[in-house]
């Protein structure tokens, strides 16, 4: 099954299909560059001698530089059989799993809302935000996809993205016990900028080199 314009996979978006065996032209959200996706076949992705031999392959192109070889921007994957996203096609965001590669619809694991989904680093539990909640949910994809209860971990008022360029902002530890977030300030101090002309000159004074 073709991943459609518009898929986010972690701060790419797809575009369009471009080649053959799953490549794609995507959007690089943090960088606001066009690249190129390639998705690795299920069974490929799962052959753990074959995933580990491609990943030395693309370690030694990423540290090459030339002109006629396509430079390598990142490595990426995401559970190994649902992609996560976000849509308002209900009137407000909420939080979706769509099944690839293979067929299936679509299944709602935010139905209170959320936005910023992460998955953890297992791939069996899935973090977003809702409002100032920080919310987690259990997900089981082994031979049918099952979605448990959310539940709230923490609250606060952070920060929530709302930009295409930014995915989210929090990031999570490999272990999922440890949060990032970034804090809103309600009245931030005014940032006071100095200018310094000379400012070789000026260094020389502060800092005299006899």
């Amino acid at each position: 099954m073709s991943l459609s314009s518009g898929t986010k996979l972690a701060h790419y978006e797809i575009l369009e299909l471009i080649g053959k065996g799953e490549v794609y032209r995507a959007r690089d959200g943090k960088l606001g560059r066009d690249v190129a996706i390639k998705v690795l076949p299920d069974e490929f992705a799962k052959d753990e001698e074959r995933a580990k031999r491609f990943q030395r392959e693309a370690k030694v192109l990423a540290s090459l530089n030339h002109p006629n070889i396509a430079s390598i921007y990142g490595l990426e994957h995401s559970n190994d059989t649902h992609f996560p996203y976000v849509s308002d096609e209900t009137g407000r965001e909420e939080i979706y799993l769509r099944p690839y590669p293979g067929e299936g619809g679509k299944r709602s694991v935010s139905p209170d809302g959320g936005t910023e989904p992460l998955w953890s680093s297992s791939g069996r539990e899935l973090f977003y935000r809702n409002g100032d909640k920080m919310m987690a949910v259990r997900v089981e994809t082994e031979a049918k996809l099952r979605v448990g209860t959310p539940e709230v971990l923490f609250e606060g008022r952070f920060a929530i993205t709302h930009r295409p360029d930014t995915p989210r902002n929090y990031d999570v530890s490999r272990d999922g016990q440890r949060f990032l977030m970034v804090q809103t300030v309600d009245d931030p101090a005014p940032t006071q900028i100095n200018i310094v002309l000379n400012w070789f000159e000026e260094l020389e004074r502060l800092v005299p080199t006899n």
